[in-house]
C-alpha cells in the first residue's frame, strides 16, 4: 500500500485504497471471463476493489483448486487494473468454522455452552431448547456440571446452595432444584454439517488460521500487503447468551462456555464460578449485586477477543496482511454483551475494524 501527500487533485481522483471495495458475492461458477466482465463493471463504477465472498449458490468447493484459481485470476487482473482483492475469510459466516473443517475431526474445538435450567436432562442430549437469535444450535451432547437449591424472594436470591450428586436434600429442598449442564453444540447444515467452533478457545482459532489463512498465503501470499490489502472476519460469536424470563425463574438460561473454563475462571479470579453460578443469573434479596456476573462477563469478553481476534490478528501481522472485519450484535451495547461481550476488546487486534450497515440502516453506538 502506498503513502500518498494530501492534494486536492487526490481527493478529487483518489487511487484505489481510497475507494469502496464492495463485497462481490461468489454465489455460482466461476468462469473467468464472467469474473473479468464484472471486475470491468466495478472498475467503471469507481470502485478500488472487491471482497471476493464465497455465499450459497458457489458451485465449486470452497479454497478448492477451482477456487483458488479463481482468486489468483482476479488477484493478477486486479493488479493489471490497479484494483485491490481484498480476501474474505470464510465459506459463508459467521467465521471461525473454516467451511466446517475446524470441527469436523475434533470435539474439543466444537462451540458450547452452559445450558442452566430446572428441567432434567435424561440421556446425555440437550434436545428442543428454545430457539434464540444467532446460527449456533442449542441442542446438543451434554453432561451435568452442577446443581443448585435457590431460595428466592421478589426475583432475587434469598440463599443457594450447590447439592453433591447424592445429597439427601435433593428430596426435600428449601427452594427451587437448577441444573447446569454443559451442551457441545450439533452439527448443523449452515456449518456445512459440522459444527461451529468455540471462538473461546484460542487452539480454535490457531486451527482455522492454519486451514483458511494459509491456504490464501500459499496462494498468493506474494501479494499480501500490496494488491491484497487484507482480509475480514465476518461475525465470529460466541453461543449468544439467553437470560431467564423473570426473576422468578420461569424460562432458562444459557452461557457461553469452553473447555475447562471453570479451572481457567478459578486461575483468573481466585475462585470457581461453578460454585457461585447462581449469581451470573439473580441479584440478592438485599439489594446487593455480588461479582460473580461482573467478573464472567469480564472473563468471556477477554477471552473471546485474545482468542480470536487476538489469534488472527497475531497471524496477519506476522504475514505481512491487514485484518480487519466486523463482531456479531455490534449494534447496541446489549446485544454486544450477549455475542462478543464487548466489540472494543476485540477491536484493538484490527488494523481497520468495521460495522455491517446493511441497506438504510443507520449505526451510532459502534462508530
Amino acid at each position: 500500500m502506498k503513502d500518498f501527500e494530501w492534494s486536492e487533485e487526490l481527493f478529487r481522483d483518489p487511487p484505489a485504497q481510497f475507494r469502496g471495495a464492495p463485497f462481490w458475492a461468489w454465489n455460482g461458477s466461476l468462469d473467468p471471463e464472467a469474473l473479468r466482465e464484472k471486475m470491468d463493471v466495478m472498475k467503471e463504477m469507481g470502485f478500488g476493489g472487491w471482497h471476493m465472498h464465497s455465499r450459497i449458490g458457489l458451485s465449486v468447493p470452497y479454497l478448492g483448486e477451482e477456487f483458488m484459481k479463481a482468486v489468483r485470476f482476479c488477484v493478477e487482473y486486479g493488479r493489471s487494473q490497479e484494483m485491490l482483492s481484498y480476501l474474505y475469510d470464510e465459506d459463508k459466516w459467521p467465521s471461525g468454522f473454516g467451511a466446517g473443517f475446524v470441527t469436523k475431526d475434533d470435539p474439543d474445538l466444537c462451540a458450547r455452552h452452559i445450558l442452566f435450567t430446572k428441567d432434567v436432562i435424561t440421556g446425555d442430549r440437550a434436545e428442543g431448547r428454545k430457539t434464540v437469535t444467532g446460527r449456533v444450535p442449542m441442542s446438543g451432547p451434554c453432561r451435568l456440571l452442577a446443581s443448585y437449591d435457590v431460595v428466592l424472594s421478589d426475583g432475587a436470591i434469598v440463599s443457594y446452595r450447590t447439592l453433591g450428586q447424592d445429597d439427601p436434600d435433593r428430596e426435600q429442598p428449601e427452594g427451587q432444584i437448577w441444573y447446569a449442564y454443559e451442551v457441545i453444540s450439533d452439527p448443523d447444515p449452515w456449518f456445512n454439517n459440522a459444527s461451529y467452533a468455540d471462538v473461546l478457545n484460542p487452539e480454535a482459532a490457531k486451527r482455522f488460521a492454519e486451514l483458511i489463512y494459509a491456504r490464501y498465503a500459499e496462494e498468493i501470499g506474494e501479494e499480501f500487503g500490496k494488491c491484497v490489502p487484507t482480509i475480514f472476519t465476518d461475525e465470529p460469536q460466541f453461543t449468544r447468551i439467553q437470560v431467564l424470563e423473570d426473576g422468578r425463574g420461569r424460562g432458562e438460561a444459557c452461557i457461553p462456555s469452553t473447555m475447562n473454563m471453570d479451572a481457567l475462571f478459578r486461575e483468573e479470579k481466585g475462585y470457581s464460578l461453578m460454585e457461585r453460578l447462581p449469581e451470573v443469573f439473580w441479584d440478592f434479596a438485599d439489594g446487593t449485586t455480588g461479582p460473580v456476573r461482573y467478573h464472567f462477563f469480564d472473563f468471556i469478553t477477554q477471552r473471546f477477543a485474545d482468542s480470536y481476534s487476538g489469534v488472527l490478528g497475531g497471524w496477519c501481522r506476522r504475514h505481512g496482511i491487514g485484518f480487519t472485519g466486523h463482531l456479531m450484535g455490534e449494534g447496541s451495547l446489549d446485544e454486544q454483551s450477549r455475542f462478543a461481550g464487548e466489540c472494543m476488546r476485540s477491536y484493538v487486534y484490527y488494523d481497520q475494524p468495521g460495522m455491517d450497515l446493511l441497506a438504510d440502516r443507520k449505526e451510532f453506538m459502534t462508530a
